[in-house]
């Protein structure tokens, strides 16, 4: 916990950034591809973007935490080693998440839960020790949103 504490303002940095790289140019093409459909809600002529995106200062908290060194046999018959963290996440906080549109869309609290696996994978012998990072949920998170 005192890792994801330390971790928490770059990693809350780091997920605005590719929310905005990401999502941004998503709603914007489904507005341009529905314009008739939104027209009445006023958003078909609109630049909709992020407003706001702040997920606060208290990370989520770790529910349980495994830790699965793994030793894999390449392809080339080489042997990769890697280290998986098997982790319970629990994230219900109050947020900052704004829509710049013509109607007010404001996300102020969000709750999600789940399993989360973080593999660093290969292991090298130099800094930073892994050739990458992949974090993926192990089930379906159960996530709700508060709006105001």
């Amino acid at each position: 916990q005192v890792v994801l504490q330390q971790l928490w303002p770059e990693i809350c940095a780091t997920v605005r950034a590719q929310v905005i790289e990401k999502v941004e140019p998503v709603l914007k093409s489904t507005i341009q591809a529905n314009r008739a459909k939104l027209k009445f809600l006023g958003l078909a002529d609109e630049d909709i973007g992020i407003s706001a995106f702040d997920l606060g200062e208290v990370p989520p908290s770790i529910q349980h935490l495994v830790l699965m060194p793994q030793k894999h046999i390449r392809s080339t018959g080489t042997e990769e080693k890697s280290i998986t963290l098997e982790m319970g996440i629990k994230f219900d906080r109050d947020v900052d998440i704004g829509l710049r549109s013509s109607l007010r869309i404001h996300i102020n609290h969000i709750f999600f839960e789940g399993n989360v696996n973080v593999q660093l994978r290969p292991l090298v012998k130099e800094f930073p020790i892994a050739g990458a990072v992949h974090v993926y949920f192990l089930d379906v998170p159960t996530i709700s949103f508060g709006f105001d």
